[in-house]
């Protein structure tokens, strides 16, 4: 009588009375149940006294033959909510034996090892789910390479995004290809790196992407695409270092002999700090050529 009133105690939202009754039969009953153990749990969560339901839930899964996925998510949320993000991958890890096919326990696992700052673990557990074809998502795959940026290896994320891309699994809007771009840049394939950056220039509004374009041009010395890079960088608002694209663009116009053109670029560079000792030169240099 007394089990079953505490859970009705706990059906009518009354988890203390429920407590106080259930842990009266717990002093007379010889071998309480997994059940009992589970229904005395969820009244101490219903208090929110996860302290005191932790110890309770994993008595009644310790007791059970084959508990239910639920059981363990319930504890998982307990331990969540105390942020003991440790227990947590413990239990994760179990859970995942237990229930493989799961696919949210192991993106839970990723992102628990990240909030415990265990990037290279959280990337294990998303390479695993890739191989595994768990991992199919854009923002999923878009993380993946963020890891693997994060973690210094460039090429895998550009080789994952490109490849996610072409099967339609990434959209190739401006930002996924700006990272693509990142990614390759980082890699040092250059080749593949200005592809990728012209593309997202094209579909980008973004000043930032057309300058980090000219300065790969610039690096191979390539002035003419250089220099439409840097023209379509300050037309466009929002560019980050105006005064030093200004002065790119006075190198670029100088090397293709436009000397003019070269000399009002120098001009409107000295009228930002950063770049106004270097443009000063140039234009010195200009004035003793003439």
């Amino acid at each position: 009588m007394r089990y079953n009133l505490a859970q009705l105690y706990l059906a009518s939202e009354e988890p203390a009375r429920a407590i106080t009754v259930l842990e009266a039969w717990f002093g007379q009953a010889d071998s309480p149940p997994a059940s009992a153990w589970l229904l005395l749990g969820h009244a101490h969560a219903e208090l929110a006294d996860y302290r005191k339901a932790i110890p309770a839930m994993k008595r009644a899964i310790k007791l059970s033959d084959s508990p239910p996925a639920d059981w363990y998510e319930n504890l998982l949320a307990m331990h969540y909510e105390l942020r003991e993000y440790r227990d947590c991958t413990a239990l994760l890890e179990r859970m995942i034996r237990l229930f493989p096919d799961k696919d949210d326990y192991w993106r839970q696992l990723s992102g628990i090892r990240m909030t415990l700052n265990q990037p290279a673990q959280a990337l294990a557990v998303m390479e695993l789910m890739k191989r595994s074809g768990r991992l199919t998502r854009e923002p999923e795959l878009i993380q993946l390479a963020q890891l693997y940026l994060y973690q210094e290896i460039p090429y895998k994320a550009a080789r994952l995004l490109e490849d996610a891309m072409k099967a339609g699994q990434i959209r190739k809007s401006a930002d996924n290809r700006t990272l693509l771009a990142t990614a390759w840049a980082l890699a040092r394939e250059r080749d593949q790196a200005i592809r990728s950056y012209r593309l997202a220039a094209q579909a980008s509004t973004s000043a930032d992407v057309d300058f980090t374009l000219a300065q790969l041009y610039l690096e191979d010395e390539r002035w003419t695409e250089a220099t439409r890079a840097l023209e379509t960088a300050l037309a466009k608002s929002g560019l980050k270092t105006p005064g030093t694209a200004w002065l790119l663009l006075g190198i670029a116009r100088y090397e293709l002999g436009s000397v003019d053109a070269a000399r009002d670029a120098f001009t409107k560079a000295s009228g930002f700090t950063r770049s106004r000792k270097s443009a000063h030169q140039w234009l010195s240099h200009l004035e003793q050529q003439s």
